[in-house]
């Protein structure tokens, strides 16, 4: 099991003076970035938010708190962590029927869109 950190673009609020065509409800956007776990099989688990608009430094600093506590003591972040996409082409893909989830999307030209 290893951990690293993931990032996704998410609305961090919203302000009607900053709409308009392109952004009818005045959104601002921020990224967010999460911790996230995989197994050997690619399986992956989806932990809490590490922050937004983090650093390179504060991620690392996280990350390697999470080390400590999850892997070093025993823990097992999929215990209390989310299920996650598995890793593109790993065992855990094929076997969870996200390979044909993919395929069925682009046959029909829908975006990707975890959630």
């Amino acid at each position: 099991m290893k951990i690293t950190a993931t990032t996704e673009m998410i609305v961090i609020g919203r302000n009607a003076e900053w709409a308009d065509m392109s952004n009818p409800n005045g959104e601002r956007y921020g990224e967010a970035t999460y911790l996230l776990a995989e197994a050997s099989d690619g399986a992956r688990w989806l932990g809490p938010v590490i922050g937004l608009n983090a650093s390179v430094a504060e991620i690392e600093a996280k990350i390697a708190v999470a080390e400590f506590a999850y892997l070093r003591h025993g823990l097992d972040p999929r215990a209390e962590w989310s299920p996650w996409f598995p890793m593109y082409g790993s065992a855990a893909y094929m076997s969870s029927g996200q390979e044909e989830v993919d395929c069925f999307q682009e046959r029909r030209g829908e975006p990707y869109c975890p959630a």
